[in-house]
């Protein structure tokens, strides 16, 4: 009977089998109970076999079964802590704050060659810097200069030695990019290429084949490296230092970061310029930086340069990178 309160009353201890009350509301009803039989009696058959007392199990406050849902909170014995992935040993805290490998993924904080987010790789030492990075991009200055102003080959050679050393400690899967900047700039690739035995192969002939030292195997560079030869070598490649034209190619490959070497200060001539002065440049690069979901650090190098190049200095802090002199 719904909704009915049972309540089941011994009246009094008797020989007999007791008696019990069954009181719903206001009516009391003694029933008497049959005695019990000596022994159970074999089931008819199509009869219900008969069923052993429940006996109470005493039940954990919380007991996780598979594919159901509790909302008990769970044993603290029984809770397994969850330890957040460990960023790879070798990155300094400061280098983490680039992105990675696994994806691009994204930059920076992400970075590796996407818009998603990485898990960022070292790569060897540059001129002191040691970052990590998915991808990197080394702009470098070709202008005859590298080797003028009383200079040797074997002073771009150094520039030349420690661009080749960071190719090769670049780890598989790495991306990264060259671009090289005179009158004119070039890049080795039109995108980011993939670190491999090949790729590094390739990146490092291509880079041999810029240096301005070559002129020195030309006759007339033999005898005279001034302003009129090298307008006349290489169509004029060396005659100029169009940081503008090396900048943009650079961010266009949108790495992690980037690099860029230079021993002076930005020329402002010839077709195609991007900017006018210094100043109007750092607006340009903030310009184009701008356009990226997050800016590129610009870590610069002043190579080897007779004077102190504040631009460079002002690039470097502008876009979040650092700013060194090698001597």
């Amino acid at each position: 009977m719904l909704g009915s309160v049972v309540v089941f009353e011994a009246l009094e201890t008797r020989d007999d089998p007791p008696e019990f009350v069954f009181q719903e509301g206001d009516a009391t009803i003694e029933v008497p109970t049959a005695p019990m039989p000596d022994a159970v009696p074999e089931p008819m058959e199509g009869s219900l076999e008969p069923t052993a007392p429940e006996i109470a199990v005493p039940v954990p406050e919380s007991v996780v079964v598979p594919d159901l849902i509790t909302r008990s909170a769970p044993s603290p014995s029984l809770a397994m802590p969850i330890t957040p992935p460990r960023p790879p040993s070798n990155l300094s805290p400061a280098s983490q704050r680039f992105g990675g490998l696994g994806g691009s993924g994204g930059r920076g904080v992400g970075g590796a060659g996407g818009d998603g987010q990485g898990t960022g790789v070292g790569f060897g030492r540059f001129f002191g810097f040691n970052d990590t990075a998915a991808s990197v991009v080394v702009v470098f200055d070709i202008s005859g200069s590298m080797i003028n102003r009383g200079l040797s080959p074997e002073n771009y050679n150094v520039l030349e030695t420690e661009i080749i050393r960071l190719i090769e400690s670049l780890p598989l899967g790495s991306r990264f990019g060259l671009v090289a900047f005179g009158d004119r700039a070039e890049s080795y690739a039109a995108s980011l290429r993939t670190s491999n035995r090949t790729e590094k192969d390739r990146a490092v002939s291509w880079l041999k084949s810029l240096n301005p030292g070559l002129a020195i195997k030309n006759p007339a560079g033999k005898e005279d490296l001034s302003l009129a030869f090298w307008k006349d070598y290489r169509s004029g490649f060396h005659a100029g230092t169009r940081a503008d034209l090396g900048l943009r190619a650079a961010l266009k490959l949108a790495p992690d970061i980037v690099y860029f070497v230079s021993d002076g200060d930005p020329t402002f001539n010839g077709h195609g310029l991007l900017a006018r002065n210094p100043d109007q440049l750092l607006q340009v690069v903030q310009e184009w930086q701008e356009k990226n979901r997050e800016p590129i650090p610009i870590t610069t190098i002043s190579f080897k340069s007779p004077k102190r190049l504040v631009f460079m200095e002002a690039l470097a802090k502008q876009n979040k990178g650092e700013h060194r002199v090698v001597e």
